[in-house]
């Protein structure tokens, strides 16, 4: 029986992205075949890489060799602050939350420079979105306007820039007079974008990190922390209805800023591809009602 049109949605995490790799790995192996790419943010990156190689083995290559040779991604650990509910830690927590205040009053972005615009050179070629070999799709979030974008064509490079930088963590990408940010609060995983690109199936990727439990609410910014973990939990949960089949490699326990385990979160997404293909075959094979 021939197989329906398959479309991914690969979600943003940073390096808890690299698992998009495993999956396509997998997928790979397995004789399945990609017909659509959505993504957002690494996610996205990632899914650009592969629409443009149609390769699994190659992008992986070429995208985890990059990360992993890189020192500006291999030697960030976190800060530690996330746990813990010590004197000192506690201490810490409001230091670096009147820090941050004080930055972001007087510039929109804690980190001017955004590192993934080197890997966005690097990686992804510089032609036309509708170029690609592959339907693609990358979506933003457009601060000016306040919507959210699905670049299905243009540029391939600067849509895949304005779907990187983190809001508040870098500096909002000025593009086209409209400033965009990473559209993981609304947009983590965007199931209805890859739907949109012609495909039957959608089998999305979230590597979302799980809503603490027991939140401990100790100051304001904790507050703030909080609602906005709930607002965005709840949204991108209803996004994901758009998806046939949803693949949660565990990976949140992870640093999203530490590539140095690259080799570890490719296997992760591997493996939970493969405990999902059974579920997959049946939905590619199953005959219209």
């Amino acid at each position: 029986m021939p197989q329906k049109k398959l479309g991914l949605a690969l979600g943003g995490g940073g390096s808890r992205a690299l698992c998009h790799l495993g999956v396509l790995t997998a997928l790979e192996n397995a004789g399945i075949e990609i017909h659509a790419v959505a993504g957002n943010s690494m996610g996205a990156l990632i899914g650009a890489v592969y629409a443009h190689r149609g390769d699994a083995a190659q992008t992986r290559s070429e995208v985890a060799q990059f990360f992993t040779a890189n020192r500006a991604f291999t030697e960030r650990k976190g800060d530690g602050l996330t746990r813990g509910n010590g004197v000192f830690t506690y201490a810490k927590r409001c230091l670096r939350s009147l820090a941050i205040s004080l930055v972001l009053s007087f510039r929109n972005g804690f980190l001017r420079g955004n590192p993934c615009a080197k890997a966005i050179a690097a990686l992804a070629p510089a032609i036309k979105i509708e170029d690609l070999p592959l339907p693609f799709a990358s979506v933003a979030l457009n601060l000016t306007d306040g919507k959210l974008e699905n670049f299905t064509a243009g540029d391939l490079r600067p849509a895949l820039t304005a779907g990187t930088n983190i809001g508040v963590v870098f500096k909002p990408f000025a593009w086209r007079g409209k400033m965009y940010i990473d559209a993981a609060p609304v947009r983590s995983v965007p199931a209805a974008e890859a739907r949109a690109l012609g495909v039957e199936v959608v089998l999305a990727v979230d590597i979302r990190s799980s809503l603490p439990e027991n939140y401990a609410v100790q100051n304001g910014m904790d507050v703030v922390m909080r609602l906005e973990q709930i607002e965005s939990k709840m949204l991108n949960d209803q996004t994901l209805a758009a998806a046939d089949l949803v693949v949660r490699p565990p990976v949140s326990q992870i640093f999203w800023g530490d590539f140095s385990r690259a080799a570890e979160i490719i296997a992760i997404g591997e493996q939970a591809t493969n405990a999902a293909l059974p579920q997959l075959r049946r939905l590619l094979a199953a005959e219209d009602n």
